[in-house]
């Protein structure tokens, strides 16, 4: 049985970062995403203010475009907010995910793709953690420390 210190299920952007902060900091980790690559699960965007960029040291890469301008509607009120140069980026989803699992992986930290969540349950101080390759359901089980759940709104 293969043992980490932090097992990250989901590998969107909140599991993705979290996974990287991780192996960055030296932590055997193991992040787990259900799809078999992350152009399958390509469905958003993410805004960001261009400080994030630099915060969480973002390449080019992963940018889509630019913006700088800012449309608020509600229900009797609009406005616009605009500026000359770029105030934020929109993030292409799968290219940032795949960035993020590439950076966990080149800090030492393993990316398992297409396997999702099962179940886990506590033994000797460990937490067991049951997973299952989306393809064949067959099972592996590993053990950590600390488990994540970063699996957004679905919950695994």
């Amino acid at each position: 049985m293969q043992m980490f210190d932090v097992v990250v299920v989901g590998g969107g952007p909140a599991g993705g970062q979290c996974a990287r902060e991780l192996a960055k900091r030296g932590r055997s980790v193991l992040l787990v995403e259900r799809h078999k690559d992350f152009m399958i699960n390509s469905f958003s965007s993410a805004g960001t203010p261009i400080e994030a960029l630099q915060t969480f040291d973002l390449p080019e890469i992963v940018i889509g475009s630019y913006w700088n301008a800012l449309r608020i509607i509600t229900s009797n009120q609009s406005g616009v907010w605009e500026s000359e140069s770029p105030q934020g980026a929109v993030l292409d989803f799968s290219k940032l995910r795949d960035f993020l699992a590439a950076e966990t992986r080149s800090h030492g930290g393993e990316v398992w793709m297409g396997y999702r969540y099962a179940s886990h349950q506590s033994a000797e101080g460990k937490t067991l953690v049951s997973l299952r390759q989306t393809a064949t359901n067959d099972e592996t089980i590993v053990s950590t420390s600390v488990l994540v759940d970063a699996t957004g709104p679905a919950r695994a």
